[in-house]
């Protein structure tokens, strides 16, 4: 069985890669490697997230879950930048990128249960 600290991180992530399919492919809009008519795929899957999101509520709080959203969604919209994009990071915005690390992985491990 998944504990509910994993299993938020899980719901995390999937909430993560939505943006990071989102801003990926708005920023191939504005470098012109996509057509501007894509924007409505992105909007319909934003409007997905909230509902993903509520379902996420039942496994922990609104805190937990938006925290490991952002977190997760922050490292991977970063790693597509640099990897993808090849956009650079200073090294004090890569100390901040590890410092995301270590938090995400203290949200999956802390052992409570945080649903209130």
């Amino acid at each position: 069985m998944i504990s509910k600290n994993v299993m938020s991180i899980l719901i995390g992530l999937l909430l993560a890669t939505f943006d990071l399919f989102n801003m990926g492919m708005m920023k191939n809009i504005v470098i012109g490697q996509s057509p501007k008519m894509f924007m409505w795929l992105i909007t319909l899957l934003y409007a997905v997230q909230p509902w993903i999101f509520f379902n996420g509520l039942t496994f922990t709080s609104m805190t937990v879950l938006n925290l490991s959203w952002d977190l997760l969604s922050d490292i991977l919209v970063t790693l597509s930048g640099v990897l993808y994009f090849r956009e650079s990071l200073t090294e004090y915005k890569l100390v901040g990128v590890l410092f995301a690390l270590v938090a995400i992985t203290l949200f999956a491990f802390d052992g409570s249960s945080d649903v209130s």
